[in-house]
């Protein structure tokens, strides 16, 4: 099953009518495995709550028709477009994105970041980056990002 996990979280709780779970059965992989600390079935609400020991990120992997599932669009190769972006994430979170940041305001536990106006670009190549993390950046002379790492910690 591929899971996309929109907003940043320790807990994925899935429909499970009429399920047995065993022990040590339900993880994730991306780079790494992602093992529950906790698993309740709740079996009077139907539901089994995955909890994990760390939060979980978001990062977006654009396919052409996965691109509706952030915002309004036409998710064809060919749609081109120019993308202004601004989330509104929690403060202690850092946000990536492929353009350098325009603004960037923190009021209380939210943060709010703008990014400059991407290029021409096909939609599916959209990118951000959510997380508790650090990275390395590096610039071109006129100020174009041509690199990040990220550092999971």
């Amino acid at each position: 099953m591929d899971l996309d996990i929109v907003v940043a979280t320790k807990f994925i709780v899935l429909n499970s009518a009429d399920l047995s779970v065993k022990s040590g059965s339900n993880y994730f992989t991306s780079s790494k495995v992602f093992k529950p600390v906790k698993v309740d079935l709740v079996v009077a609400d139907e539901i089994l709550v995955l909890e994990f020991a760390e939060t979980l990120h978001i990062v977006t992997q654009f396919e052409p028709a996965d691109a509706r599932r952030c915002f309004p669009c036409w998710d064809e190769p060919a749609c081109k477009a120019k993308f202004r972006i601004t989330l509104d994430v929690p403060s202690e979170l850092v946000v990536l994105s492929h353009v350098p940041v325009l603004e960037e305001k923190v009021e209380g536990t939210l943060k709010t970041v703008s990014y400059q106006e991407t290029p021409l670009m096909s939609i599916y190549l959209v990118a951000i980056v959510v997380g508790l993390f650090g990275y390395v950046e590096d610039h071109t002379s006129d100020g174009t990002i041509v690199l990040y790492s990220v550092i999971c910690w």
